[in-house]
């Protein structure tokens, strides 16, 4: 994410809370140990919840930390409507608060597609009203048929939402006014197989880098997995190692947008820092949104 972040003038947090939020900092560093990412619950008044969302903001130097819900409401920056959630595929980030209790309610598939761009030890804070699930939530409006408002709809799913995230033994809950309650860590296991490649974070991410590397002329090669696994960082490991074994070379990067591959080129960047990206000549790629080739300078 480009630009400073910067939160407004309001007043200081209670110590309890900051205390609490401080407690966080050294969670994460235990999680990005282990390679994991925690989700936290914070239920309660929404003007109080959104507080304490500040207080856990100004705890830590978070990376490329990200707010999002109604704009308006919205007392830090970055922030954006869940409606542009899916901008950011492709890039990470250590903390991102979804409001979930303002005037856009909750979006599943935004919280969803957010999700897989927390990276390891990074943070997903979840914040609804007190009682969730007791009555329709405003993100309703956008499928509510005629004659139907969306305010008469029934709550089922944020009911079964909020009793799953109050029983999980893996959510981290935050109620506001509450106690804090961090699910216990288990002991780090060693890896179940290793692999030579230091730049690699895991065993499919060493194995995609090599294929990438071994690539052949009209032999595609398709990499799946999920959400959050490292695709583009795989892609940008083996374009740095293509550029740096030939200074001859010109790859050529597709994405439906630039923020889509923001881990690519840093990955690019950190293991060849001489390569340089650039658009292509306008029309020729007309179906692409966004274009960039990289090349080594020699």
């Amino acid at each position: 994410m480009g630009g400073s972040y910067h939160v407004e003038s309001i007043p200081e947090p209670c110590a309890a809370v900051a205390q609490q939020a401080a407690l966080f900092t050294h969670y994460a560093i235990r999680l990005k140990r282990r390679g994991w990412r925690g989700l936290v619950w914070l239920e309660g008044s929404p003007e109080q919840a959104r507080q304490q969302a500040l207080a856990l903001w100004q705890a830590a130097g978070w990376q490329a930390p990200l707010r999002v819900g109604d704009t308006q409401q919205a007392p830090v920056s970055p922030s954006l409507p869940s409606r542009k959630a899916r901008t950011r595929l492709g890039a990470e980030h250590q903390l991102i608060v979804f409001d979930a209790s303002g005037h856009q309610g909750l979006d599943p598939d935004a919280l969803g597609a957010l999700a897989g761009t927390v990276s390891a030890g990074g943070l997903l804070v979840l914040v609804s009203p007190s009682a969730w699930g007791s009555q329709p939530d405003p993100d309703y409006a956008r499928f509510a048929d005629y004659p139907w408002q969306w305010e008469a709809l029934s709550a089922h799913y944020l009911a079964r939402l909020a009793c799953q995230l109050g029983e999980s033994n893996a959510v981290i809950r935050w109620p506001v006014g509450g106690a804090l309650w961090l699910p216990a860590l288990s002991k780090r296991q060693a890896a179940a197989a290793h692999w030579n490649d230091a730049d690699c974070l895991t065993l499919d991410q060493a194995s995609a880098v090599s294929a990438l590397v071994k690539l052949k002329r009209r032999r595609p090669l398709v990499v799946t997995a999920d959400r959050g696994r490292g695709k583009s960082a795989a892609l940008g490991i083996a374009c740095a190692r293509l550029l740096q074994q030939s200074g001859d070379v010109e790859l050529l990067l597709t994405a439906p947008r630039l923020s889509a591959v923001e881990s690519f080129f840093s990955r690019v960047a950190a293991l060849c820092p001489e390569a340089q990206h650039h658009a292509p000549p306008r029309g020729r790629f007309p179906t692409a949104v966004g274009c960039a080739f990289c090349r080594r300078m020699y």
